[in-house]
């Protein structure tokens, strides 16, 4: 089963100046015209997406109505490969209440991704078509994106794919078309994508100042497509959605453009309720007509009752004014940058029952309403939290209903008046103690006495004894990730009491300072924590979660995250007809020569490559012959016609523990072994590199002594072989040769 929002009665929609009645009708006409099988529309052409808007949309309206939910039933059954369908199930469904991350996960198969070079990076755009593997579409990737949003799925680099897709389609004017062969702008699409954009800067994903440029420069064109009637391409569904642009963005709320195209929508609503006698247009008019949103917390209570009213949708830095029941400004407050707001009143004295509060904007004239149902206050009750612990463990006792300002004498088990503490003048109170030692753990029983009233309540606490049992910590771990971006880490932690802390552990490749962050409870058991964009860099890392319940920790696996990205080698100096030692210190996601050095030129040409196999030199000139593909534990000889850099897209190597790199001996003679430092940075040449044959691991002395290796490590630049130093250092983006006598394997640590 889902959980289907109470929005008619715990949250009344704010509703700007026009008639109730208008709004009604809608809706009466919408459920007088829902088809047998509880769908809306024409089966035959769009009546899914007229039932997902039209579903949607009652939701917020009418949302516990049988037939709604049997049509929530009719969208959840309905399989289908759309993606402008699939997003606006996902929509709908969500806003049921229901877990759509299976079809969230479907949607996000569906995309068409792929890589752009723009010097001196790599660009990852991601879009979507009418169906997969359609070209993608501005209209489809905008309503996916919503979808996405809207589910709360997590993944920044689809986000980021996404959102370049859409800013490199946007026309110079500020249009988006329905389709990239469309010949002019839409308002329809530009609405949706405007929407969408704006949803993806109210997640906090990315906060790029280019977004809401971009969202500026597709207003200001819708802007110049409406009608001297307030319309825009003389239809309800494109008014409505313009509209709906128009609210999402908080200055422009109070602007005669919205004034306009609203007043249109309700100016063209049938005698009947209907717009245009059909079910699209009555809904999405139905929701521009009813975007703004007012909520109170708690929804009901006694006199004295402190209340949360939270409102959205207003003017910007506007004053609001809450009115309640009898009370004519009770409060007041003033909204943010989005048109949104906070406050807090106390229920004054007034009859019970169902009690309107209004809040209305004092600039941009918009207002809302809602309920408050007021309640006959209670006889005394308590509530204690924890309900269980340890001794020594710390309770806090509240209470209402006593008389006003009394003394409360709280027992505990059969400890007297373990704590004493007085109400307010509204008959509550709070009061803390500590769980002493009893004559048995188990259940005890917590009593708040009122001396003046008379009044005793109880309540029980469960003594446990001394807690051996360790948070358990399950999470997937994230094996491979974007260069340059946030990495966000997600696990479930459970206790058998409670989680004290969690924190999140990690160590970038190469260097031995370890990061750490505090994670998040973010709902239930799941925790969430995030290492910064500058520390997940192409040199990969490794990461752990630790957890205490405050007496007992544990610690996960250290899992470990390969980076992929774009590096960069700098010039490297092998200028014909000097020749030079390179190696390539990440794994290419493509290693062919001609992909690697793609802007050296024509090989035998512009560049020159080769590769000692052991016996003979490889000179690279396909088809004729050809080198190994690049591997950060390979070694290569380059030769070109310019001081150039080798710029490659990849994945980082192993950043903990060893690279292995294995090594061929010659007999009898030793063999020049070309190998590559897999690292983008310096590591040592020196005891801690390692050499294993069998069973028996050797440092570089031990194994020269053994007659494995020729301790004599060097490269070649430009004019000559140079020994390297032992100790020393191996640079990255360095090929090197090493003579071996007998088959071993090299072990190079990662550590810089």
């Amino acid at each position: 089963m889902f959980k289907i929002r109470l929005a008619l009665i715990l949250s009344m929609l704010l509703i700007p100046t026009f008639s109730y009645a208008s709004i009604d009708d809608g809706v009466r006409w919408l459920y007088e015209h829902q088809n047998s099988d509880y769908s809306w529309g024409n089966p035959e052409t769009t009546g899914f997406r007229d039932t997902c808007v039209v579903t949607e949309t009652l939701l917020d309206l009418e949302g516990t109505k049988t037939n709604l939910l049997r049509a929530v039933d009719y969208i959840e059954a309905t399989e289908l490969n759309v993606c402008d369908y699939l997003a606006r199930k996902i929509l709908a469904l969500n806003s049921a209440g229901m877990d759509v991350g299976t079809l969230t996960d479907i949607l996000v198969s569906y995309k068409i991704d792929w890589y752009k070079y723009v010097y001196p990076y790599y660009y990852y755009y991601a879009s979507f078509g009418y169906q997969k593997d359609d070209l993608g579409t501005p209209l489809d990737t905008g309503l996916v994106l919503s979808a996405l949003l809207s589910a709360n799925y997590r993944g920044t680099q689809t986000y980021a794919g996404i959102t370049n897709f859409i800013l490199s389609t946007q026309n110079y004017y500020g249009y988006w078309r329905f389709s990239l062969f469309d010949a002019s702008g839409s308002i329809y699409c530009t609405s949706q994508v405007i929407l969408a954009l704006v949803q993806l800067l109210d997640a906090g994903i990315f906060t790029n100042p280019i977004i809401k440029q971009t969202i500026n420069y597709g207003t200001n064109w819708l802007k110049t497509q409406q009608q001297p009637d307030g319309s825009f391409g003389n239809t309800i569904y494109e008014t409505a959605i313009a509209a709906l642009a128009f609210l999402s963005q908080p200055e422009h709320k109070a602007s005669q453009n919205l004034k306009d195209a609203l007043n249109y929508i309700r100016n063209n609503q049938q005698p009947d309720g209907s717009w245009n006698n059909t079910a699209y247009d009555t809904a999405i008019a139905l929701k521009a007509l009813t975007r703004q949103r007012l909520i109170v917390s708690p929804i009901s209570g006694t006199i004295g009752t402190i209340v949360k009213v939270t409102g959205t949708g207003f003017g910007q830095t506007e004053t609001i004014r809450v009115d309640f029941g009898q009370s004519p400004t009770i409060t007041t407050a003033m909204t943010n940058a989005r048109g949104s707001f906070t406050t807090n009143f106390t229920i004054d004295s007034q009859q019970a029952g169902m009690t309107t509060v209004k809040s209305t904007g004092l600039n941009s004239g918009l207002s809302g309403t809602t309920y408050f149902n007021i309640i006959f206050k209670p006889q005394a009750s308590i509530t204690i939290s924890p309900t269980s612990g340890y001794v020594g463990s710390i309770v806090t006792v509240a209470g209402e209903g006593y008389g006003q300002t009394e003394t409360i004498a709280i027992d505990f088990g059969v400890t007297p008046t373990i704590a004493v503490t007085m109400t307010d003048n509204l008959g509550q109170f709070k009061a803390v103690f500590t769980v002493d030692t009893q004559a048995e753990c188990g259940t005890v029983t917590v009593s708040a006495r009122g001396l003046t009233s008379g009044a005793r309540v109880f309540a029980y606490f469960i003594i446990i004894e001394e807690d051996t049992i360790p948070p358990i910590i399950l999470h997937t771990p994230i094996i491979y990730a974007p260069a340059q971006l946030p990495m966000i880490i997600m696990a479930t932690i459970t206790d058998n009491i409670k989680v004290e802390q969690a924190s999140l552990y990690w160590k970038i490749g190469g260097t031995k300072t370890i990061g750490e962050v505090q994670m998040v409870n973010i709902g239930t058991d799941l925790y969430q924590g995030t290492i910064s964009a500058a520390e997940v860099t192409m040199r990969g890392l490794q990461y752990y979660i630790f957890a205490t319940d405050g007496k007992n920790g544990t610690s996960s696996t250290a899992w470990t995250t390969y980076t992929y990205g774009t590096v960069t080698s700098g010039r490297l100096g092998a200028v014909k007809p000097k020749w030079k030692s390179i190696s390539v210190p990440i794994h290419p996601h493509n290693p062919d020569p001609a992909n690697v050095l793609w802007n050296w030129g024509k090989f035998e040409k512009n560049v020159s490559l080769k590769y000692f196999d052991g016996t003979n030199w490889i000179i690279h000139n396909p088809p004729a012959s050809r080198v190994p593909d690049f591997a950060p534990e390979l070694g290569y000889m380059i030769s070109a016609d310019k001081n150039r850099e080798i710029i490659v897209c990849g994945t980082s190597t192993n950043p903990v523990g060893y690279h292995v790199i294995k090594l061929t001996g010659g007999s009898p003679a030793k063999r020049q072994n070309h190998i590559g430092q897999p690292y983008l940075y310096p590591v040592a040449w020196d005891k801690n590199v390692k050499f294993k044959r069998g069973n028996k691991i050797l440092n570089p002395v031990e194994a020269q002594k053994k007659g494995w290796i020729k301790k004599s490590l060097s490269y070649y630049a430009g004019s000559g072989y140079k020994k390297v130093p032992y100790p020393g250092v191996m640079y990255p983006w360095v090929g090197y040769v090493l003579p071996v006598i007998l088959d071993c394997e090299m072990l190079i640590p990662a550590e810089e």
